[in-house]
């Protein structure tokens, strides 16, 4: 099968890329900025890769016509480095010149499309599934909702999966709750939590997510899906930080944030009906170390 992967030069999409290539699939991925990732993915001759941006309509006349799956993973956030402007031109505009070169598309069968749960703004359900409603005020979630939008209501394709992501762990994982916790005991700074008895299960692997990714795609499964994805067996937040501090043989001192914030548990079950195979969250912070190195 010949897939386009945009962002493929992301922490998510390269590794998307490289595992659907391994699965003997044809891959082309798309990238603004060349980094690390594209050199590696490259230079191993795993994925074609374009310097393309999404967010100039133009840029699309340098692909084929001939893709038959596409997984759209390219998406910017509005950390310190990146504005507001940014993050709708990649987010939506970036998305609807995807959805009008998709419509010249006469091989398409299947689009994969990753967003993230916060479509959902603050969550106040103990229980998060996708009847939960989308209620986003700021520019991320409002901007992924957007793109979901987007794609859902694209004619044609009737074969369509979106993903609402949780927390993705794997080797190099950045700038999320777990991720920021592991450098806090690498330095042996303090490390603050909230909610220490609270059950916790947003979070997945790399490979859960290239998995369903790939299984969506050479499954036959019919139809228009928007699922939220995480991890089975929820742990304490208290028990995830102890695990990670004697993963790292970390002398932080772990202090306890007495003001509580919601917190909320993510029902795979819609996704695991598709053949998502969510990994536990011990498994998953398993997977996290021993990608990274620790163990």
């Amino acid at each position: 099968m010949k897939i386009l992967v945009s962002g493929a030069n992301s922490f998510v999409g390269s590794h998307v890329a490289e595992s659907l290539a391994s699965h003997g699939h044809e891959v082309v991925g798309t990238f603004r900025r060349h980094n690390e990732r594209v050199r590696h993915l490259t230079e191993n001759s795993l994925v074609e890769m374009k310097s393309l941006d999404l967010s100039c309509a133009d840029d699309f006349k340098q692909l084929d016509l001939n893709f038959e799956a596409v997984v759209h993973n390219a998406g910017s956030f509005p950390w310190v480095d990146v504005d507001i402007n940014n993050v709708v031109q990649c987010n939506v505009l970036g998305t609807l010149n995807l959805v009008n070169w998709l419509h010249q598309q006469d091989s398409l069968t299947r689009i994969v499309a990753y967003s993230t749960l916060s479509v959902y703004g603050n969550i106040v359900d103990p229980i998060l599934t996708e009847n939960t409603p989308t209620n986003s005020h700021e520019i991320y979630g409002s901007s992924k909702l957007a793109s979901e939008h987007l794609i859902s209501q694209l004619e044609g394709y009737e074969n369509q999966l979106i993903i609402r992501f949780p927390i993705v762990l794997g080797n190099h994982a950045h700038r999320a709750f777990i991720p920021r916790m592991v450098e806090s005991f690498q330095s042996n700074s303090m490390v603050k939590i909230t909610n220490p008895n609270k059950l916790y299960n947003s979070m997945t692997t790399l490979k859960a997510v290239a998995d369903f990714t790939n299984h969506f795609l050479i499954s036959g499964l019919k139809g228009k899906h928007i699922v939220n994805i995480g991890a089975e067996e929820p742990m304490t937040v208290s028990q995830i930080a102890e695990f990670l501090k004697t993963c790292l043989k970390s002398n932080s001192v772990i202090s306890v944030n007495q003001t509580e914030s919601n917190c909320y548990l993510i029902d795979n079950t819609a996704a695991v009906n598709l053949g998502y195979q969510a990994p536990t969250v011990q498994e998953t912070l398993n997977y996290y170390s021993k990608e990274s190195g620790w163990v």
